[in-house]
């Protein structure tokens, strides 16, 4: 005789993978929630102050979105675990720019962009049917995520007024792109 309760409490691996990717996807949001949040008592430009609030609630909104996706497989799950060091080092960098325009350059051209072309990847495979939570999660944190994308790049060529402030947003903007490609090397 089969034991049913082995059957039913053996994860899936799918279901596994899921889960660990959704609760490292809670881990950026928070991160960001705490990134953003942390940056705007220090930004003296007011629109990028509304921008940065605005973005640093929808981030925490974002992360229960991600932790509620996360099945719980076999007992209490961590519902926000961090991803790659390398992950880490990304935000970290972003987190640590200390000027407004370095910190959209890292932020919008780097996180932002990575994060709405693998979730727009990501929307692309998932099924209709079988994905439909998860397809409603991409498809609400994509729109918020292109609307403040759009709204980074838009404050960031207006704060863009010289050489040396174009020359800062390209150099933080590199630091982090190569972060990123150690981080994505690393996944």
């Amino acid at each position: 005789m089969v034991d049913c309760r082995a059957v039913v409490s053996a994860p899936v691996p799918g279901i596994v993978s899921d889960a660990r990717a959704h609760r490292r996807r809670a881990w950026l949001e928070l991160r960001l929630f705490e990134v953003l949040g942390g940056w705007v008592a220090t930004t003296d430009d007011p629109e990028a102050r509304i921008a940065l609030a605005t973005g640093c609630r929808r981030h925490e909104w974002h992360a229960r979105l991600w932790r509620d996706l996360v099945p719980v497989i076999g007992g209490p799950v961590d519902q926000a675990a961090a991803p790659t060091p390398a992950w880490v080092a990304v935000v970290d960098a972003v987190a640590a720019a200390p000027t407004t325009i370095e910190r959209l350059a890292g932020f919008a051209r780097v996180v932002l962009a990575h994060l709405i072309t693998t979730d727009d990847a990501r929307l692309a495979v998932a099924s209709p049917v079988a994905d439909a939570p998860l397809r409603r999660v991409l498809g609400l944190v994509l729109a918020d995520d292109v609307e403040e994308w759009r709204t980074g790049e838009a404050l960031l060529r207006r704060l863009v007024v010289d050489r040396s402030t174009m020359d800062a947003a390209v150099a933080h903007q590199a630091r982090v792109e190569h972060l990123l490609l150690d981080a994505r090397a690393s996944a």
